[in-house]
């Protein structure tokens, strides 16, 4: 079993800074903790981690869930640590009170969903699509729907899933072939088969609630005619009870790399009976409530994975002797965290990984404001800044975690190949990160096309100003002025990036998309920059972390911000040898 300590203190105090002079979100009825009361949930969530979930995760490795006979089986252990998950309430963390749940705000539960992901994020995966299909339901289905559905789910006596991918689609939705036929005005037949569907099926819940995209008969070509469709697999009486089993069916559990204690099925819809959720074909807008939600939760999987092979590095380089520096090192070797290498990839991994929480804590401020925000135009500058930094942070984060969990492999030399280490399994939990909710390559063009090249609010420009302005707020007697500048360069090259970006989508396009993915990663370079010249602008200088926290910017700013220089240059490359290179059949033709 590996070890695991959630980094509290990290946590608190980039809560306690970051939430200064933030009074909007307490008139907004957020509710805003007090370090003690923070430290009490984080201590509580780390108690379950390291008692119920870290013991299994291994497990879920070494045995997956597999279709028996129809029925999904879960890993063992697995049913007992989730009876007491949801006993203890950790489910309903941030669903509604009227449903049963305990209304967290975003700033808060970001945290939780960490700790979730390194300790074990098959596990953490049953919950996740739950309560992103909770809120799917919630935003989108009428009142009645709601009633009978959102407090068994708030409460985990019912799962959810998200069923999109088909055979022929995964990306390119309007290919979607499942077909939904009215039964009735309420009730509809859905007809088809979805894939690698996230916990579609399994033994923990006594049912599993489907939101389904389908087309409808004659309904509009592509994404235009998709529509959205609630079906249980087991049917739900008028007084919230169990009725009989609907026509849905888990036909394979597919055999993964990674996050293998979570199934991952093949769905069959029967002629299943379904409840059409929001508008006749504005179903991808309905399913966008949860798919945002969840690229943004997947990108805190890519740093809980980051942040627990951190910790497993740092602590074997501290044991681990190999080799001696000078003549005053003991015969038998100093430990390797004496060694130039060592000290740089920890700091790598340090810096980032205390960057990226600090950037996803400012995005959950962002969220709670978009969501609870009363004026109009707020609200609306908060929404941009979320639909901008939702790509950057799945993509970056994901990106970087199999980065880090590799470096951690690296730091652990021959035995960091050895799967009694654990690290093996985070590297491949991890891989799969940058690929479901969307690839990081369609995340770029997203980014590109919807957030920089369609936007009618300039939102990078809007992002780009409040750098700015952080910049200018930094004291020119600060221990970090130098930082600031050096992040004021960056940011100019970062608005001639974008400058260049905006003329290829208009005069070549395929230039644009070759160098979307150099400029998704250069913005998420840039963005961690920014949070930590903010975090450093609100941290205490008396604060007993600070030199620490201050040594670990200028790591960042000295070695990893530079990074921003090569993408950008790549970018700039083009598109044309790539386009016009010929791959033959034949290699040696």
């Amino acid at each position: 079993m590996f070890n695991y300590s959630v980094p509290i203190k990290d946590m608190v105090t980039i809560y306690e800074s970051l939430m200064k002079d933030n009074p909007e979100l307490e008139i907004l009825g957020i509710p805003k903790f007090s370090n003690q009361s923070l430290n009490k949930l984080l201590l509580d969530a780390e108690k379950f981690a390291q008692d119920k979930l870290v013991p299994i995760n291994a497990v879920g490795d070494r045995e997956p869930s597999f279709l028996e006979n129809g029925v999904v089986r879960t890993p063992p252990g697995f049913k007992e640590a989730y009876d007491q998950y949801t006993k203890e309430g950790w489910i309903g963390l941030t669903c509604e009170k009227e449903h049963g749940g305990e209304g967290l705000p975003k700033t808060i539960s970001g945290f939780i969903d960490e700790i979730w992901s390194s300790s074990n994020l098959s596990f953490k995966l049953f919950s996740e699509l739950t309560i992103g299909a909770y809120n799917c339901i919630y935003h989108n289905a009428k009142d009645e729907i709601r009633e009978l559905y959102l407090p068994k789910m708030a409460r985990g006596d019912w799962g959810g899933t998200m069923c999109l991918t088909e055979e022929q689609c995964g990306t390119d939705l309007g290919l979607i072939k499942t077909l939904a036929t009215p039964i009735n005005e309420k009730t509809y037949s859905v007809q088809g088969q979805k894939i690698y569907i996230t916990s579609g099926d399994q033994d923990l819940t006594e049912n599993v609630i489907h939101l389904v995209l389908a087309k409808t008969p004659n309904a509009p070509e592509g994404t235009k005619g998709l529509s959205l469709f609630l079906v249980p697999k087991i049917k739900i009486n008028q007084d919230g009870s169990l009725g009989d089993r609907n026509n849905v069916r888990a036909s394979h559990v597919f055999d993964k790399m990674g996050i293998r204690g979570v199934p991952t099925c093949a769905i069959e819809f029967d002629n299943a009976e379904g409840i059409l959720i929001g508008n006749l074909n504005e179903g991808l807008k309905s399913m966008f409530v949860m798919m945002n939600i969840e690229r943004i939760k997947v990108g805190l999987h890519g740093l809980g994975l980051s942040e627990v092979a951190f910790q497993q590095a740092l602590s074997f380089s501290k044991s681990r002797k190999q080799g001696r520096n000078n003549e005053k090192d003991p015969l038998d070797g100093t430990a390797i965290i004496n060694h130039p290498d060592i000290k740089r990839q920890l700091l790598t991994m340090k810096s980032l990984i205390e960057g990226e929480r600090a950037l996803a804590f400012w995005l959950s401020i962002q969220t709670d404001l978009s969501l609870k925000e009363k004026n109009l135009q707020k609200k609306e500058e908060a929404s941009d800044l979320v639909a901008l930094m939702t790509p950057v942070v799945k993509s970056f984060f994901t990106d970087l975690g199999s980065e880090l969990t590799s470096l951690a492999i690296q730091i652990h030399g021959g035995r960091g190949y050895m799967k009694n280490f654990y690290l093996d399994q985070f590297y491949r939990d991890n891989r799969i990160t940058s690929i479901y909710e969307g690839t990081n390559a369609i995340q770029a063009l997203d980014l590109i096309y919807r957030k920089i090249g369609n936007s009618k609010n300039d939102i990078i420009q809007k992002f780009f100003d409040l750098i700015e302005n952080e910049i200018n707020c930094t004291p020119t007697k600060s221990d970090f002025y130098d930082l600031s500048l050096i992040l004021k360069n960056y940011l100019q090259k970062m608005s001639a990036f974008t400058t260049w970006l905006r003329d290829k989508l208009q005069n070549k396009v395929d230039d644009a998309r070759a160098g979307a993915s150099d400029f998704q990663l250069a913005l998420g370079y840039l963005s961690v920059g920014y949070v930590w010249i903010k975090f450093l602008n609100k941290l205490d200088p008396g604060n007993d972390i600070y030199k620490d926290k201050l040594d670990t910017a200028k790591f960042y700013f000295s070695r990893i911000l530079t990074r921003i220089d090569l993408h950008y240059q790549n970018a700039k490359e083009g598109s044309d040898l790539m386009m016009d290179f010929q791959f033959k059949d034949n290699k040696y033709n």
